[in-house]
């Protein structure tokens, strides 16, 4: 190399923005080539193994979620009520304290006949309640259990009306089924009324409907 060139290139390498390449211009192409290369399929093999992780950890939480979806959704349907029942319920609330007491417990009809005793001593009549001593039946009324009592009356014809309608407005769910009439006569001067009765009371059974507490015509008896 002649003298003046290798001078030359001693100044020029130490010269700013200048660099000397030793290698061929195509062989650091192919080099930066492959390095590219291998960075891009790097990052696709990362994104490729983050992808499968983040697929796996939905497919582990995805029961999870269908479980606590199914929960909030069955809350939500059973917390939805009816605008028709709701109505029936606001109906019904302010007496439900008065209706439980109306079911007496058929094991302690103290109370019963107390208010029995009482509407015979307002209307003026004289009473014998005789509750039957057999077990009480399954009423058609949900919860409820049916006792069968008798109530014999003696008095003036209007007083006894009076005790009936005495009886009607005892807190009681009470049905006359049946009574009977013994007009006053010579030798009694006082009529005499058998009531066949039904007091519903606060005990399980098969449930129909309630009867209507209304006496009908059949029923009705007079000697």
């Amino acid at each position: 190399m002649p003298k003046n060139l290798n001078q030359n290139l001693t100044v020029n390498m130490g010269a700013p923005g200048i660099k000397l390449y030793i290698e061929e211009p195509e062989v650091v192409i192919q080099r930066e080539i492959r390095r590219a290369v291998w960075i891009v399929a790097a990052v696709l093999v990362i994104a490729a193994i983050l992808i499968m992780v983040a697929v796996f950890k939905i497919k582990q939480m995805t029961p999870r979620l269908t479980g606590k979806q199914n929960t909030i959704y069955s809350t939500l349907q059973s917390n939805v009520i009816d605008s028709e029942l709701l109505n029936n319920w606001e109906e019904i609330q302010p007496i439900l304290v008065r209706i439980n007491q109306a079911l007496p417990d058929p094991t302690n009809l103290l109370d019963y006949q107390a208010a029995l005793e009482k509407a015979g001593q307002d209307a003026g009549v004289q009473i014998a309640v005789n509750f039957n001593t057999t077990a009480s039946t399954t009423s058609k009324v949900s919860t409820t259990s049916v006792i069968e009592h008798q109530v014999q009356t003696t008095g003036d014809l209007e007083n006894i009306i009076q005790f009936l309608a005495n009886v009607e407005e005892m807190p009681y769910y009470v049905e006359l089924t049946k009574f009977t009439i013994t007009p006053a006569s010579s030798a009694k001067k006082e009529a005499s009324v058998n009531l066949s009765l039904k007091l519903y009371a606060a005990a399980k059974g098969k449930t129909q409907n309630l009867p209507s507490a209304s006496p009908s015509a059949n029923n009705l008896e007079i000697k």
